[in-house]
């Protein structure tokens, strides 16, 4: 039901979608999408690269990575004669300094380093890439196989195919921080707004539910076919409703504690405030479901599913923010804003503390409430200086936003740790080839009235 990759994403018309097809009609049994080359190198000594090293590569390397493709179930290319591509392996080719195309130039010029190329079926996006990738790093660290290195010899991990796979990796390690993060600071400030930790907890549960509510139903639906899914689209759906989940909490809590100090029923104060909010949380989620459904138009396939899958889970926050969350705030009843407490009819009890105490007086103490109405009253006095004072300190950041507007980064390798395989791998590689030596540029050329294999085409 998620679809990997890029290539799926694309627009009909994009230029390499169309060469990508292309080159698979004119060339069905190369299903070469991706790579992870193993580069091997010697930089101490004059000499380079030994011929004991060479054999390493020929007579050790390569047969243990053939063992790998044993293990995950042969070469993709095996099935492709009975029209199917195996599924248990990715790998499609093998090759190293004595494949007849391309052996010369997978040695270096100053002979320190040599490649091992792991050609692959899947793009560098896909998922099913890992494994493998995980695959042949476990070979590497393997004690047994490091015995067998000759001293002075480096080898590390390079390839598009290892970039995607640590791409992948850090964007799963940013999501789960993000949430933890979402999460912690969520409970800070609903603690030292309302200074109530139980109250804290019903915006993230409502949350919590509609996350998972919104994922499941979103999976049903991809299961059907109704809507596209890719992957890495739970995170998107996860902040979105985080965000604004918690937003439409507080709306009703809010609502709650005022009607709770007219001294209205716990029941009066739920009733009330779905029947004062409610409309405006409706209209305020409406406005934003409209906004990001807007993403249905775009060309790329990915900010398409992006802005549905968006959109449909604003939806159950929403029924969640007006239905479960008033439903714990009755359950809750006079212990929902503990310490504190509020009876019937009665506007604020003593609470939990001793009033005389000095948690009492800070509990009890509007601070929140006393700096609102401090910035109300300054801005009916002075308006005019505090919207020119408010001009002035944002117009710099204004300008410097509008200078650096166009410097964007496309760089794979400059948003991923330095210390990532695929980085470290890669600046070895730099060391001993000029660029795009491990993801050249391909070039097709198709002409129907020229014969490309006899001498006259070539």
């Amino acid at each position: 039901m998620v679809q990997n990759g890029e290539f799926a994403f694309l627009p009909a018309d994009s230029p390499s979608l169309q060469g990508e097809k292309l080159f698979k009609r004119a060339f069905p049994d190369d299903l070469l999408a991706s790579s992870i080359v193993i580069v091997v190198r010697r930089e101490h000594g004059d000499q380079g690269l030994r011929p004991q090293d060479l054999k390493f590569i020929e007579d050790t390397l390569k047969p243990q990575l053939e063992n790998i493709v044993e293990e995950q179930g042969g070469y993709a290319t095996e099935n492709i004669e009975q029209g199917e591509v195996s599924k248990k392996s990715n790998i499609s080719r093998i090759r190293t300094y004595t494949d007849k195309s391309i052996g010369d130039l997978l040695q270096s010029e100053d002979n320190k380093a040599s490649l091992v190329i792991v050609e692959l079926s899947t793009e560098f996006l896909d998922q099913s890439n890992a494994k493998t990738v995980e695959s042949i790093e476990n070979l590497l660290k393997n004690d047994e196989f490091k015995k067998s290195i000759q001293p002075g010899l480096d080898i590390t991990l390079s390839g598009i195919a290892t970039v995607g796979r640590d791409m992948i990796r850090a964007a799963n390690q940013s999501a789960e921080a993000t949430e933890l993060w979402t999460v912690l600071l969520v409970i800070m400030l609903l603690i030292i707004i309302y200074r109530a930790p139980i109250l804290a907890l019903i915006p993230l549960f409502t949350v919590f539910v509609s996350v998972k509510i919104a994922l499941s139903v979103l999976a049903i639906l991809g299961d059907w076919g109704w809507v596209g899914l890719f992957s890495g689209i739970e995170v998107y759906v996860t902040v979105i409703l985080y965000g604004a989940g918690v937003d439409y909490c507080l709306f009703l809590i809010a609502r709650h504690r005022e009607e709770l100090d007219k001294e209205c029923t716990f029941k009066e104060a739920i009733s009330n405030s779905i029947a004062t909010v409610g409309a405006a949380l409706a209209a305020s989620a409406g406005t934003t479901m409209c906004g990001i459904g807007m993403m249905v138009f775009a060309e790329f396939g990915k900010f398409q599913q992006a802005g549905i899958a968006m959109a449909l889970s604003l939806f159950f926050v929403l029924l969640a923010s007006l239905t479960l969350s008033p439903a714990l705030l009755c359950l809750a009843g006079r212990f929902a804003y503990w310490p504190q407490t509020f009876n019937e009819r009665v506007a604020i009890s003593a609470g939990w503390l001793t009033p005389s105490s000095v948690m009492a007086r800070l509990m009890q103490r509007n601070w929140a409430g006393s700096l609102w109405e401090s910035v109300s009253l300054a801005l009916l006095k002075k308006p005019g200086k505090i919207w020119l004072t408010t001009f002035l300190l944002l117009f710099p950041f204004a300008l410097i936003t509008l200078a650096c507007y166009g410097n964007l980064s496309y760089g794979l390798l400059s948003e991923l740790p330095s210390e990532d395989p695929s980085v470290v791998g890669t600046k070895a590689v730099q060391g001993h080839y000029p660029a795009g030596a491990t993801g050249p540029l391909t070039l097709l050329f198709s002409n129907p009235d020229i014969n490309f294999s006899d001498s006259k085409g070539r």
